[in-house]
This record gives structure tokens, C-alpha cells and sequence, in this order.
């Protein structure tokens, strides 16, 4: 696995200089995600700092997405992990190809937009997006 390049995790790597240095924990099982307009964020795992496939380690990263997943992963109960910033994960669009110089017709690409945490009510994080996109292919 240490030639295979990892592409998603150096797209979230992207973001690092934009975060707000405001950190935050998540339990999975506890906490609610959405967006400021109300869109519910689902929880997919954490984009973990470690190993040949990490440019910064130590820096945890929730992966969020608009869509429910089809099998959600299991996490102990209690299972916590900080993270530095949080991310929307998606499918690129086309416009979200050309805007990063890549090219839609080529292969599939994959998308992570930045979340900026606006605030938190009570066990809901409520999150803005941000327009900061990283576009990447996606391999198979």
C-alpha cells in the first residue's frame, strides 16, 4: 500500500491552512450533524492523521456527507476522537472538475469541501459550508 498515493486524504490536507483552529470532538452515537439551513450532515468516519499516507500527522478530520449512508460504520459507544475540521464529501460535479483543471470525461473525480462549525446546540453541530473545494481522482 505505501506506493499507492492517497488521494482523498491529500485533498482534505488541502484545507489545513484554512481551519479555525477550533477542534472539536465527536462521538458518533451522541451527536447530531446538520448545516446552518437546517440539511442534515451524515457522519461517515475520520479521515485519520497517520502513516505513508498522511502529509500532517496527528490531524483528525470528520467526514461528513448529504447523503445517508448505506451501511454506516460501527463505533464503540463511547468512542470519541478529536478533530481538527470537518469535511463534505461528495461526488465532483462538472463544473467542480473544470474549476480544478481536471478533466470530467477522464475518470471520476471526488470532491471534499471544507466545514467551518458555526456553533453547537446542545448535542447538534451545526456547520456552514465553505466554498473551499479540493477535487481528486478517484481510484478504484
Amino acid at each position: 500500500m505505501a506506493f499507492i498515493r492517497q488521494y482523498q486524504r491529500r485533498a482534505i490536507e488541502e484545507f489545513s491552512p484554512f481551519q479555525n483552529r477550533q477542534s472539536f470532538t465527536v462521538f458518533p452515537y451522541r451527536i447530531r450533524f446538520r448545516l446552518v439551513n437546517g440539511r442534515p450532515l451524515y457522519f461517515l468516519g475520520f479521515s485519520e492523521g497517520i502513516g505513508t499516507c498522511s502529509d500532517i500527522h496527528g490531524m483528525n478530520v470528520a467526514v461528513f456527507s448529504l447523503q445517508r449512508p448505506e451501511k454506516p460504520q460501527s463505533f464503540s459507544l463511547n468512542f470519541g476522537e478529536n478533530c481538527t475540521y470537518g469535511v463534505l464529501l461528495k461526488i465532483a460535479s462538472e463544473d467542480e472538475c473544470r474549476i480544478a483543471d481536471r478533466d470530467p470525461k477522464l475518470s471520476a473525480h471526488g470532491c471534499v469541501e471544507l466545514l467551518q462549525l458555526e456553533k453547537i446546540e446542545g448535542y447538534t453541530f451545526i456547520f456552514e459550508l465553505t466554498n473551499k473545494k479540493a477535487v481528486y481522482p478517484l481510484i478504484v
